[in-house]
């Protein structure tokens, strides 16, 4: 079932959660992992793993340098920056426009991306401005600028911090201090959602009904709009599949040989119904596996044998992944790490440790 509330009397009604659907389909992709880190792109659909991993070569960078050329790591962004800085809040001219003075010196003043704030004149100017005002006029923040100038010369940006606010955008919304910008940022389902939420639960200036909206005050008042679009990322190129490798074998009296060979699965393959896959983990609880001299061989399971899939994509029982795609593995935490840059690939190729020997694998997921 799909839950939906209303934004207002005359707006259509709007979605709340995620189609049932949609959260089966995650499961049961989150499901494989425990049988294979060939699957550790799967991890990411749970909020929250993989967040204490090691430090990345952004955070490794000094700050100066940082804060001019690269978005804070744990901010994601709606669109692609035109540029980075870290800044003072110098003044808070409005719920969604702000002051802003770089360590050069420099004064911006830019418009919060996303929303649509009280003009000066109308009722509720003074409350939003002055719940900005009270966070962070003042302090340093973060800010990602996402368009250089809108249709009234002032750039749009991205504003964080300080301490744990990520999205100042948003946070206004969500008291009920700005509206969704909805006519230059239609897509942005979280600012979208916290409207709705303001709305029913009447807060901040909704608590006295439906005010006029921001850019109903500006036309009934022949005051200029504001109009920008952002930069969409780029889409990552499609991972290039390679050609199916004919099987090799090699004879060896010491019982050294490899064996290759490509495994995938029958076009239509569903995931079982029955299966709950979250319960994957438990029952066959993945572990790394130590070598004598104490390093680690790579990723095993128990009873892998028993796992959906496991045997038609050639393994088995007692198997040891030890390498994907060419990295070796060696923690769970570097497997969660691993899920972004596997993110939508469907083949990969795996070195399997099986009774002493390396059999290496090429494991095509296009017909999950």
């Amino acid at each position: 079932m799909e839950e939906y509330i209303l934004l207002s009397a005359t707006d259509p009604w709007l979605w709340k959660g995620r189609n049932m659907a949609e959260k089966s389909n995650t499961a049961k992709c989150f499901g494989l992992v425990a049988w294979c880190a060939v699957l550790a792109a799967m991890f990411c659909p749970f909020p929250g793993w993989g967040e204490e991993a090691g430090p990345s070569a952004e955070e490794n960078t000094p700050p100066a340098v940082q804060a001019e050329q690269s978005p804070p790591a744990d901010l994601k962004l709606p669109g692609v920056p035109v540029e980075t800085w870290v800044a003072s809040v110098k003044e808070v001219n409005a719920g969604d426009i702000v002051t802003l003075e770089r360590d050069s010196g420099t004064a911006v003043q830019a418009r919060l991306y996303g929303i649509d704030a009280p003009d000066t004149g109308q009722d509720g100017f003074e409350a939003a401005r002055d719940a900005l005002k009270a966070q962070i006029e003042g302090k340093q923040v973060q800010v990602a600028v996402l368009v250089d100038k809108d249709s009234t010369g002032m750039p749009v940006i991205y504003l964080s911090g300080p301490e744990d606010v990520s999205n100042w955008s948003l946070r206004m919304v969500q008291d009920g201090y700005a509206w969704w910008d909805e006519d230059n940022v239609p897509d942005d389902q979280d600012l979208k959602k916290a409207a709705a939420a303001a709305i029913t639960s009447g807060t901040g200036i909704w608590s006295k009904g439906v005010p006029l909206s921001p850019r109903d005050f500006r036309r009934s008042h022949r005051l200029p709009d504001f109009k920008y679009s952002l930069k969409a990322p780029e889409p990552a190129p499609e991972p290039e599949k390679e050609k199916p490798k004919e099987e090799i074998k090699e004879l060896s009296a010491k019982g050294t040989a490899e064996y290759r060979n490509t495994y995938t699965l029958p076009p239509g393959t569903k995931w079982p119904e029955n299966v709950k896959p979250e319960d994957l983990l438990i029952k066959h609880a993945p572990t790394i596996v130590m070598g004598p001299d104490g390093k680690p061989q790579g990723l095993t399971a128990q009873n892998i044998s028993q796992i959906p899939f496991a045997r038609e994509l050639g393994l088995q029982d007692g198997d040891i992944i030890s390498e994907v795609n060419g990295i070796p593995i060696q923690s769970i935490p570097q497997i969660v790490q691993m899920a972004p840059q596997f993110q939508g690939v469907r083949q990969f190729n795996v070195k399997i440790l099986r009774n002493g020997q390396v059999v290496p694998l090429t494991i095509d997921l296009s017909n999950l």
